[in-house]
Parts: structure tokens; C-alpha cells; sequence
């Protein structure tokens, strides 16, 4: 079992509180030092958020953190981080050579140990993925599959169309500091 930290919710003053502000000293310092570049001194009309950080409540105390921006040189950030009671699973960048990055954490990656697990394929004969040589075009040919077959395509209207609804919550959410509920749902492809 892993303990509960009370990593934010522990009054100030406390071994939490000291441990919180481990992280935040840093980012300050480097926040007042930067006072240069190209555009310093020049003011900007902004007309569209470039920074979004929204929790997005499932239910059933299934949370997503979600952080996004556009506003970066570059980034190794990892495009996707799974937390559970039992571990963590990192998705990172995929690379043509080597494909999908999976990291998962585990309370028991072995016997009484916890750590770092990096899963490798099942077998070392993996097909070709299409989608890391034709990219976006490999979602034509999976649509003409969808159409020859009869099945849902994974990207649906339905998916896009919810979708675009918590996007368009989230601008609410963040405009009005309330609560957004979503109406719409869909059915994952296969």
C-alpha cells in the first residue's frame, strides 16, 4: 500500500507545506531573472490563451490533469502520465526507430522492490506501423478499412464532437470559475 501523502492539502507549516516549497523556490528564481530576449519591453494584445491547465473530472474519483501549451522552443516532456495507487505509466514521444516509449512505475516490479520498468514488445517480430511512415495518411486507409468492413472508425464524428465540447468547457470553466458538465458522450472505435 502507498502511503498518502497530503502533499497539498496540509496546512502551511508542515512537512508538506516544506516539501512544496522545495519546487516552487526554483521556478521563482528563474522567473525573476529572465528579463530580456527579442521582444522585451514590447507589449502584445492577446486574444487567445496559450497556457491551459484544467481538471477534467470523470467520475468515480477519476481525474486527467490537463496542461497544454503551444508557447515552447521544444519539449521532452512526455506527451502522456498515468497515476494510479499501484504505480505510474508514462507515455513519451514515439520515434520511428523505435516506436511507442512506454515507462511504467510499480510498487512491485519485483518481489519486494519498486521501481522503473521499461516493457518491451511481446514478440521481436513486430509488424510495421504504417502510421510511423505515412503519418496522417495512414488514417485514409484506415478509414477505407472502417468503410470495407463496417466498423466504427476510431477517430468518429462523435469522439471530435465531445471533444470539441471540453475544449469549449474548459474556455468556459476558466472564464466563469465554475463547473462545466458535458452532454455529449461517444463509443470507442476498434
Amino acid at each position: 500500500m502507498v502511503p498518502f501523502l497530503p502533499y497539498l492539502s496540509e496546512p502551511p507549516g508542515g512537512n508538506a507545506a516544506a516539501a512544496r516549497q522545495v519546487h516552487f523556490n526554483p521556478i521563482c528564481d528563474l522567473a525573476s531573472a529572465v528579463s530580456g530576449g527579442p521582444f522585451h519591453g514590447r507589449v502584445f494584445e492577446v486574444e487567445e490563451a496559450d497556457n491551459v491547465l484544467a481538471l477534467l473530472d470523470f467520475g468515480d474519483s477519476t481525474f486527467a490533469v490537463l496542461d497544454a501549451t503551444y508557447n515552447v522552443l521544444a519539449s521532452r516532456a512526455p506527451e502522456m502520465e498515468l497515476y494510479g495507487s499501484r504505480g505510474s505509466l508514462t507515455v513519451n514521444s514515439p520515434s520511428v526507430k523505435d516506436g511507442l516509449n512506454l515507462e511504467l512505475y510499480s510498487v512491485d516490479a519485483a518481489p519486494g522492490l519498486a521501481g522503473w520498468i521499461q516493457p518491451r514488445p511481446v514478440s521481436p517480430f513486430v509488424a510495421p506501423d504504417p502510421t510511423k511512415s505515412m503519418a496522417r495518411g495512414s488514417l485514409v486507409a484506415h478509414l477505407r478499412d472502417c468503410l470495407r468492413d463496417n466498423r466504427r472508425p476510431i477517430a468518429s464524428a462523435e469522439h471530435a464532437r465531445h471533444v470539441l465540447e471540453i475544449m469549449l468547457a474548459v474556455r468556459r470553466s476558466s472564464a466563469t470559475g465554475t463547473v462545466v458538465d458535458l452532454t455529449t458522450s461517444f463509443e470507442p472505435g476498434t
